[in-house]
């Protein structure tokens, strides 16, 4: 730290920032102010350190920022001072409470201020902690004493020991060579590192991407690395995924993690000579209903797995009836418009919607472009559709039971208002689809016999002109309803952990308000919201009663979202955000708490903190403590998750991919879990 004594003899010539009028001239209180524990002298003509009229320590700013190796930026047209350093940006105004870190709106119970020999004084706590050391305030000898952190935030941690590199060369597994190379890796995270060699402190030289499928040509194992102990060695340009090109006879090796790959094990000659029938010789089930597959996938392909054939997939084809006509991300003008498509155009159809949201389109088509990707378009501008069945009757129903629930599906129908609710003596729930009729197929009970549901009951109102669906119930615990495609779907769960929780999720920004943009053009306020819808459905499942901030793009006061999360009476508060900085080489997820206030802050930020970079693998910000207005005025437990930078090209991109936001959700929902666990959130 001697360094620093070289800085502070030239301060109070280097620097003389504008005067203005009706500001005091402070003297010196003899704070004493120490670095690490090495004190800062100030020389005798500078503006000595004082105590304002809110109890607060003001410094000069260039000693605060200098000391902790910042460098500072006056604005004397506006008043504003910027300090930055490494990853952080603090922006403040003279006489101004509310400042700004990484662009991030932020509230201090003091300001800076101009004294009147034209020293500029800032708040010290408030700039240390912004740029993310620790403060603490020693009354008795009037001593300030800071605290730096050595963190690096822009590697990815060490595991391993590298005294201890001969230790890796651990045996080969006991699998036979040939057995190796007939296994495959399935990966499973949306966007895995593949490194020249097995462990983390190996380089980071491409990546792959979720749903690739690789042939395994080596294991190893690391005994000491805590977090990832097994690795596997592919060939990055023999992808044998179906329709893929696998790169001819080239042969790139690379190593990634098995926590995040699922390994697909090679069938015997006899299994594949048995004789058995392959799923093209079953007989055809012409049953409205049948059980389908246990353990189906959470998240359904466009082809619905167990569904009748006649109801799978596209249920139609459309041709567009205009030129530069929105497809957005959703059924209404709420949703983002993520491209355009012209009259003529013809595309395959898979749902259809009663927005009922706006006077003139009320009505929306989802369909799937030519590059896989799926949107909505008013139905008003689409000029032609043919539809394969009736989308106002129900044309078949089908059950299957899992570890975790029974799932009741049933279409295909257009989306509809439904109006579900639960009864007793005998427990059931109960579903009312408006404007939907039962095709002639339908039973009127179909026995389940499942832990959760012991049959299913249909009939028609026509007082409403309304189907109803009952489920007569085993056990009552809760159920959850999703639409997929056009299919309806009713989950009953046996066991709910988050049952009796009430948990606020606050997508950030919104609105005319857009928070952070990536160079491609990708906003904040729109992957928040995306994710934190996943969150919440994800939630939903385990029991919880979830309240959201916002579930539309519309602007919500940061007032508002804290005075919301009150109102509901939350056990706790978690704020969804995507991060930004000036440096476009800045990456990773970060997690924030306020030490101001309740002290499980902390634990719930590093349980969602651990989760999210267990599940997205992207490089450990830290937990780090900062008086953001949501978390800082919050009354139950709460903290603010930073997924990753858009500023970065290459976490924009991950932030554009529907993998890497599912996995974002999954993180957050896993943190609140372990959290609940240690922490039952209820008895706050």
């Amino acid at each position: 730290m001697m360094f620093l004594f070289v800085l502070f003899f030239s301060l109070g010539s280097m620097f003389s920032f504008g005067n203005e009028s009706g500001n005091k001239v402070f003297g010196s209180e003899n704070i004493s102010i120490y670095v690490d524990d090495e004190i800062i002298q100030l020389p005798e003509e500078e503006q000595q350190p004082y105590i304002d009229e809110e109890d607060r320590t003001q410094v000069p700013v260039r000693f605060v920022s200098e000391a902790l190796g910042g460098d500072v930026s006056w604005d004397g047209e506006k008043q504003k001072i910027e300090i930055e350093r490494d990853d952080d940006l603090l922006v403040l105004h003279i006489g101004d409470n509310n400042y700004t870190l990484n662009g991030t709106e932020m509230e201090m119970d003091t300001a800076p201020t101009i004294t009147d020999n034209d020293r500029t004084m800032v708040p010290l706590r408030f700039v240390s902690e912004g740029l993310g050391e620790d403060v603490d305030w020693n009354s008795e000898e009037r001593s300030v004493y800071i605290e730096t952190t050595e963190d690096n935030p822009g590697e990815e941690p060490d595991t391993d020991n590298p005294d201890e590199d001969e230790s890796n060369d651990t045996d080969e597994s006991d699998i036979d060579p040939e057995e190796i190379s007939k296994e495959k890796a399935l990966v499973t995270a949306g966007t895995l590192n593949v490194r020249d060699g097995p462990g983390t402190d190996n380089e980071n030289f491409d990546q792959v991407h979720e749903g690739d499928v690789f042939e395994i040509l080596e294991r190893h194992t690391i005994e000491e690395d805590v977090d990832y102990k097994e690795w596997i060695m592919i060939n990055i340009t023999g992808d044998i995924d179906a329709g893929e090109d696998g790169g001819g006879d080239e042969v790139v090796e690379g190593w990634i993690s098995t926590d995040f790959v699922k390994i697909i094990e090679p069938k015997s000659p006899e299994e594949d000579e048995s004789g058995e029938p392959d799923e093209t010789d079953e007989e055809e089930d012409s049953r409205p209903f049948r059980p389908v597959d246990p353990e189906p996938d959470d998240e359904p392909d466009d082809d619905v797995a167990g569904s009748p054939d006649d109801y799978s997939g596209a249920i139609g084809e459309l041709t567009i009836g205009a030129n530069s006509l929105n497809v957005r991300k959703g059924p209404g003008l709420e949703y983002p418009s993520i491209t355009q498509v012209d009259e003529g155009e013809s595309y395959e159809i898979f749902a259809k919607s009663k927005a009922g949201n706006h006077p003139e389109y009320d009505e929306w088509i989802k369909f799937k472009l030519d590059d896989g990707s799926i949107g909505w378009s008013a139905a008003e501008y689409i000029k032609e559709t043919n539809y394969n069945n009736n989308l106002d009757e129900v044309n078949f129903i089908e059950y299957s039971e899992n570890s975790r629930n029974t799932e009741i599906r049933l279409g295909p129908i257009k989306r509809t208002p439904i109006n579900d609710f639960s009864m007793d003596n005998p427990d059931r729930f109960v579903f009312d689809l408006k404007d939907i009729s039962l095709a002639d197929n339908i039973e009127e009970e179909i026995a389940v016999n499942s832990n959760t549901v012991n049959k299913i009951r249909t009939g028609e109102r026509s007082e409403d002109n309304s189907s109803r669906i009952t489920l007569d119930l085993n056990k009552k615990e809760h159920y959850t309803i999703r639409w997929e495609n056009s299919h309806l779907v009713i989950r009953t769960f046996e066991d709910g952990p988050l049952i009796d929780t009430k948990i606020i999720i606050d997508p950030g920004h919104g609105g005319s308000d857009t928070g952070a943009r990536g160079s491609g053009g990708l906003a904040e306020k729109e992957v928040v919201l995306d994710v934190s819808l996943m969150v919440r459905d994800m939630l939903e499942e385990l029991g919880a009663d979830v309240r959201m901030t916002r579930e539309t793009d519309k602007e919500v006061s940061l007032d508002s979202r804290v005075d919301f999360a009150t109102e509901n009476d939350g056990d706790v508060f978690v704020s969804v955000h995507a991060n930004a900085h000036p440096s476009s080489s800045i990456k990773g997820t970060e997690t924030f708490y306020s030490s101001n206030r309740n002290p499980m802050d902390f634990e719930l930020a590093q349980n969602l903190q651990d989760s999210l970079l267990n599940n997205l693998g992207t490089i450990n910000r830290g937990v780090k403590d900062r008086n953001f207005r949501v978390i800082r005025y919050a009354t139950m437990p709460a903290a603010l998750v930073e997924i990753a930078f858009l500023s970065n090209a290459d976490e924009e991109e991950l932030l554009k991919d529907d993998g890497f936001r599912k996995k974002s959700a999954e993180g957050i929902v896993q943190g609140l879990l372990n959290y609940h666990r240690n922490n039952d959130m209820t008895s706050r």
